[in-house]
């Protein structure tokens, strides 16, 4: 939804684009059913592999939650964000006002993982809906990823090791600490790497 609101608000702001073809296929300024179930379902896999990502990954967050949701937000906004902006392509070079759709395509992944947070924070919780359901109806929601199988088995099994392991020491998982810090270390590079690149290909794009 987030992304064909931002298509129809670029297409809003740039009239002579009408008609062209984006670089992910979609004709810009024309609403289609097909084309936007097609964003939908593509839409709905990407967001069901940040929900396993982030359970995966959970236990690298800390703070309170308000720091929670904002460290949570700004990564995907970044990092997923340079992998939407790009400066050889129609969605940006032939933008009358390109820092518009820099912002909206980062604006995206963010507010979808702040919200993510919030969800998963809620039900996640020591006494949360997962934890007080069976290991196995707590996977259910995996069903969702079929799609993606290879890509997702990893981090599930990840994420089911870890559970398993919390459940059964009580919540605390051994060795996990040094196993934390590496990796927020490894998500730091990421990041900071994104960013340097975000950072080019907006000042390219800005001029």
């Amino acid at each position: 939804m987030g992304g064909r609101l931002a298509m129809m608000l670029l297409a809003a702001t740039n009239p002579g684009m009408g008609g062209l073809t984006s670089d992910d296929g979609f004709m810009i300024g024309r609403f289609t059913l097909l084309g936007s179930l097609n964003l939908l379902l593509v839409g709905g896999l990407l967001g069901a592999l940040g929900a396993v990502v982030y359970a995966a990954l959970r236990g690298l967050v800390v703070g309170p939650t308000w720091f929670r949701v904002l460290s949570v937000g700004v990564g995907p906004a970044v990092v997923v964000g340079e992998q939407l902006v790009h400066t050889d392509g129609v969605d940006y070079r032939l933008l009358g006002n390109p820092g518009l759709g820099v912002a909206l395509f980062m604006l995206i992944p963010g507010v979808y993982a702040a919200l993510l947070t919030l969800l998963a924070e809620r039900w996640l919780t020591d006494d949360g809906f997962f934890a007080r359901r069976p290991l196995g109806v707590a996977l259910l929601p995996l069903a969702a990823l079929v799609p993606l199988v290879p890509l997702v088995v990893g981090l599930a099994l990840v994420w089911v090791a870890v559970e398993a392991l919390r459940r059964r020491h009580g919540g605390a998982v051994p060795g996990a600490s040094v196993a934390a810090w590496v990796g927020r270390g490894a998500l730091g590079v990421v990041f900071v790497v994104a960013l340097a690149r975000l950072v080019d290909e907006a000042r390219w794009l800005l001029g």
